[in-house]
């Protein structure tokens, strides 16, 4: 998807929350309309909702300057654009009135879009749930106009998450009394912080959060949430502990572009929770900050700055500090220089292989950058980053902090497939910024430094892509496999041993479903794991055959396993069965 994903807000671009349901092509391609309804759980539909289209951008710029179409349904739920180029579009729904996208198994989970014209889209929209309490002080008096944040640590299959808080902060009123609603199902914990640094001035500010029900957040209560449900009575008696200041000053080398902000972030080490941020002063010589109102822990704490252009972004190296018991000062975080990837993505010419009713488009290949290892703290940093692309396939990934990463070419048309990722080798230095050249990125990844640039990167994308589509049944009659199995698919040729564009990996649906798509014509093997216990769901596994050792592990086992199959140029498998034992 073509959005940059390291914003200054550094926020995670993950858009595997829904799957809608797209019909066929039908006539409405020859009339420039893309169609779709938005219905209930009930399947009637849902009038005055908001539905707004726009086109897959081509370029960084004209994503931020383009306005999107807005529609709002009938009184059925219908939604209609039309006189629309033959491009690519994402068309999504303003969720209001309480309403959320109806929750899908995070093995069901597709990306949404993008769509073609002609296109017919039905969007499932459920009730969020709602959770309400009041706020009051140790006397027992309300606590007015003081801020109360929502905040979901399992999802609705039970799994940890990381999300920051979920919507904004709710205000109490005249009574102490707050209201979320709009939530989606899983387990919650709901707590003030009376005050919080960068916010509007408060008489609580430098206070420590306090949790349902009058707890820190080691002993607070977690709320459960089911679609439509709602949870009163979610109190909060204010404990009135005074916080903990973390303070010290940024340090750059580089002077401040005009508009630059910076910006100080401070999350919890266990659980990655933001526990404060704050602005520096535009003008303020010492580049001082200190965040308030912290309690007793572990910590990363890292520095930001935004610029105005896409490679004036700066990032310190995160820092670890441990709170006990006292006010910790004196820390120094050092802004460096974001890296960067920029290259191109070429089509091989080839004669027309697989039939096809859809002309293939550059714009529905997305291409971007994946750590190989997760940051210890998922909020802290992005650990995949999309890149901008213009109408020839030239593209850049900016604001890659220091790490290994792996280029992601992911056709969206079913005919192609990623042929090869490479960075040839050019001139090395360019004044003071390291070039990275000369390196089969497909294979190795590419190994990035603070402020190093990686130019000249040529993605291939070929013609004739197979796909293959199965189910995991039992090796032997009534047993049944691990609730989670992770599906790899891995080239069979010694020859593509090492050729990680071949390998795949999946977690097969509820219901036992699997399938790859995109694949290069050839001979495969197929093996099956139980997912571990501590694997994380709300973001897809780092690929094991991005580390050489559990490569060669994966062959010894498919070589024993034997499930072999040839998947010719074109080729639909739909009903391939992976035996598995328990």
């Amino acid at each position: 998807l073509r959005v940059l994903c390291a914003s200054a807000a550094e926020v995670i671009c993950l858009f595997f929350l829904l799957s809608p349901v797209v019909a066929p092509l039908t006539a409405e391609a020859q009339t420039g309309a893309i169609t779709g309804r938005v219905i209930g759980e009930d399947g009637g539909g849902l009038p005055n909702i908001t539905v707004y289209l726009s086109p897959v951008a081509s370029s960084q710029t004209s994503a931020s300057n383009y306005q999107p179409d807005m529609v709002a349904t009938d009184e059925e739920g219908n939604f209609r654009f039309t006189g629309l180029e033959t491009r690519l579009y994402f068309v999504n729904v303003t969720l209001s009135k309480g309403y959320i996208y109806r929750p899908v198994p995070t093995s069901e989970r597709s990306a949404r879009g993008p769509y073609r014209i002609g296109d017919h889209i039905t969007f499932t929209l459920v009730r969020g749930g709602v959770i309400t309490g009041r706020v009051t002080a140790s006397n027992g008096e309300p606590m007015i106009g003081v801020q109360v944040s929502a905040m979901r640590v399992k999802d609705s299959e039970g799994a940890p998450v990381r999300d920051i808080i979920s919507g904004r902060p709710r205000t109490t009123d005249d009574r102490g009394v707050y209201r979320f609603y709009g939530l989606a199902p899983g387990a919650y914990v709901v707590f003030t912080r009376g005050g919080m640094s960068g916010r509007p001035i408060s008489a609580y500010e430098g206070y420590a959060p306090t949790y349902h029900p009058s707890s820190p957040r080691e002993t607070a209560t977690e709320i459960t949430i089911t679609i439509g449900g709602e949870a009163k009575g979610v109190d909060i008696r204010y404990r009135g502990e005074r916080g903990y200041t973390v303070s010290g000053a940024v340090l750059s080398a580089a002077p401040a572009t005009p508009n630059a902000g910076t910006s100080v972030a401070i999350y919890n080490a266990s659980t990655g929770f933001n526990a404060g941020t704050v602005s520096i002063r535009p003008g303020d010589s010492q580049n001082g900050f200190a965040i308030v109102g912290l309690t007793d822990g572990e910590y990363e704490i890292i520095a930001r700055r935004a610029g105005a252009e896409p490679d004036e972004y700066f990032s310190s190296q995160p820092r670890r500090i441990a709170i006990r018991g006292a006010d910790v000062g004196g820390i120094e975080l050092k802004l460096e220089p974001l890296a960067s990837v920029s290259g191109k993505v070429v089509v091989e010419p080839s004669p027309k292989i697989c039939d096809s009713e859809h002309k293939p488009l550059l714009d529905e290949i997305s291409v971007s950058a994946r750590r190989d290892t997760p940051p210890a703290l998922i909020l802290l940093s992005p650990y995949q980053y999309g890149a901008s692309m213009n109408d020839r396939g030239d593209f850049t990934i900016y604001n890659l902090n220091p790490s290994r990463y792996f280029i992601i070419a992911r056709p969206q048309n079913e005919r192609w497939y990623a042929k090869s990722i490479a960075l040839p080798a050019v001139a090395g230095r360019r004044g003071s910024v390291r070039s990275v050249t000369g390196i089969n990125v497909g294979r190795n990844g590419v190994t990035l430094k603070s402020g190093d640039r990686a130019p000249g990167l040529i993605v291939t994308i070929a013609d004739g892509a197979a796909s293959l589509r199965g189910r995991l049944a039992p090796e032997n009659e009534g047993s049944r496999p691990p609730a989670r199995m992770i599906i790899h698919i891995l080239p069979a040729e010694t020859a593509s041993a090492d050729d990680i564009l071949r390998y795949a990996q999946m977690v097969a649906g509820t219901d036992g479903a699997f399938e790859f798509k995109n694949l290069a014509p050839g001979k495969y093997w197929l093996i099956a794991h139980a997912a571990p216990d501590d694997a994380p769901i709300d973001r897809p596994a780092t690929p094991a055959a991005w580390d050489a050792n559990e490569r060669a592990k994966l062959r010894r086992e498919a070589v024993a396993a034997k499930n072999e199959i040839a998947l010719q140029p074109c080729g639909r498998v739909n009903d391939y069965v992976l035996r598995v034992n328990r």
